[in-house]
């Protein structure tokens, strides 16, 4: 009842908002509140389509304040400081799909250059938890190409994952009880380029999470952050 109250009454606030802020460009309510839905669903730094509204939010502070880093070395990643940064959280059993992925609370951190982890049996998180199983990892970071071209990305997965570049969707194996190996690609200029990849692993089975990319003319190579 109070959460419903509250968020009535924030409702009428940005409505508000938005029609002072929207007057000065001419817009009408109705076009005010789908930019504002946009720029929601722009909220963790995704375009439109890339991720659905709340993804972001469903990535919760830790309870405890700071997110504990990995202790030593995991298939996943490691303690010192990488291309990517990736988040763990736990998720309860037999949850599919990242894009209907509830609130998260962030457990850990870890840091890796690439992803290639093939088929093996996982032991867990040193220092956070021995969690093999019904968890997820939230990768972001940046990387940079040297030439201007269509970029193919393969994502070779046993669960789900996802692959945004520049917040745009690339590759999309969203079902944790399903092996895949799809691709995409994407026309990237010279320069740097974000990237984010969504792994979420179910019940217990040997895990897979490899990312291969093409570079224009070259063959295919497990992604770094330089390309």
């Amino acid at each position: 009842m109070v959460i419903g109250t509250l968020w009535k009454w924030g409702s009428r606030v940005a409505l508000g908002v938005l029609s002072l802020a929207g007057a000065a460009h001419g817009q009408s309510l109705g076009e005010r509140i789908r930019t504002a839905s946009r720029n929601r669903m722009d909220g963790y730094g995704v375009e439109q389509g890339g991720t659905p509204a709340g993804m972001g939010e469903r990535w919760a502070s830790h309870k405890g304040g700071r997110v504990p880093v990995v202790s030593g070395s995991t298939l996943f990643g490691h303690s010192r400081k990488a291309a990517l940064a990736g988040t763990v959280c736990f998720v309860k059993p037999n949850t599919v799909s990242l894009l209907r992925l509830e609130r998260c609370i962030p457990q850990g951190r870890l840091f890796v250059d690439s992803l290639d982890v093939a088929q093996r049996y996982f032991s867990g998180f040193p220092g956070i938890a021995e969690r093999y199983d019904w968890f997820a990892i939230n990768y972001t970071g940046r990387f940079s190409v040297s030439a201007a071209g269509n970029y193919k990305f393969r994502l070779k997965t046993q669960g789900a994952a996802i692959l945004w570049i520049n917040g745009r969707q690339v590759v999309n194996n969203d079902d944790s009880r399903k092996a895949h190996n799809a691709m995409g690609s994407i026309p990237l200029a010279p320069g740097e380029h974000k990237i984010r990849v969504l792994y979420l692993m179910g019940e217990r089975a040997p895990v897979t999470l490899r990312l291969f990319v093409t570079r224009p003319g070259s063959a295919e190579r497990v992604w770094t952050a330089r390309l």
